[in-house]
């Protein structure tokens, strides 16, 4: 028995008995619909098929069939609204992280590379897949090559706020072995520290943490850490006539690396700022 015909069977069961007959039709028509979509070459046709049959029994595979077709479309917007139904009908582990993996993919084609990012480490919190791995560290490395605007910072935080992580790293640009902010960096800044001039999130304070990569010392390391998150606040603040006392700073050094220092490339992405939000007591 398929999820498909699971999940259909069920809502039969539940239904009292004079709606019963009408569902069990309505049931095998959702079924020979979405079994003939699954086999439709034509991409219209198949949404138009997968739209039929959601439509006649709101299931996850109708919904996530439905947001596989739309993302080959690059219809991103729509994509999205179909995986966001079918996390509404699952609980299954497996079944979110495949959906998890597909909307970060809508959220790389909207141009919010740092909002998939949360998706993916959802993903592979759910299900250790080593292409969602792989998927994870191509979009760190294109999300440490261009600066992001205080709706993507925004849309990413609330992100991962959802999904119970309320934090996300940034890439943010200094001086060789320095604290000291390039142009780059304060470009790389300058969206979060719009997003706390308009202060969204009243009742939290946010957190900097410095992080390095493996060169040098432990002592060292933690202190320049430290200084690199200093030195975000004190940008942010500056620029954008921020409270300090709504800016916590720590620094640890290279004792949280998010991937083994193989290559330079692990230690670009190893060397961020992680930003979180804390609740105020």
């Amino acid at each position: 028995m398929t999820k498909f015909t699971a999940a259909c069977m069920m809502a039969c069961l539940l239904a009292a008995p004079a709606a019963r007959a009408q569902q069990d039709r309505d049931f095998e028509r959702a079924k020979a619909l979405y079994e003939q979509a699954l086999s439709e070459k034509d991409r219209d046709q198949r949404i138009r098929l997968l739209e039929q049959s959601a439509a006649l029994m709101k299931t996850f595979e109708a919904f996530y069939a439905l947001g596989n077709a739309r993302l080959d479309q690059r219809d991103y917007g729509r994509a999205r609204r179909s995986y966001d139904q079918a996390i509404a009908l699952t609980s299954d582990t497996p079944a979110l992280a495949a959906v998890y993996y597909k909307i970060a993919l809508t959220c790389e084609g909207s141009g919010n590379v740092l909002e998939g990012i949360q998706w993916l480490q959802a993903s592979l919190e759910r299900s250790a897949e080593e292409s969602v791995r792989a998927e994870l560290r191509r979009m760190r490395l294109k999300a440490a090559d261009v600066p992001h605007s205080e709706q993507q910072v925004a849309r990413a935080l609330a992100t991962g706020k959802s999904l119970g992580a309320p934090k996300i790293d940034l890439q943010v640009h200094f001086a060789f072995n320095r604290a000291d902010l390039t142009d780059k960096g304060e470009t790389q800044s300058d969206g979060l520290g719009k997003l706390l001039a308009d202060n969204p999130y009243t009742g939290y304070k946010f957190l900097f943490v410095g992080h390095t990569d493996e060169k040098g010392t432990e002592q060292y390391n933690d202190r320049l850490s430290l200084e690199r998150a200093e030195n975000v606040k004190k940008y942010i603040i500056e620029r954008y006539s921020v409270a300090a006392n709504r800016i916590l700073v720590e620094g640890h050094g290279k004792r949280e690396p998010l991937y083994p220092p193989k290559t330079e490339e692990d230690d670009s992405l190893n060397r961020r700022v992680e930003v979180r939000l804390v609740p105020v007591p």
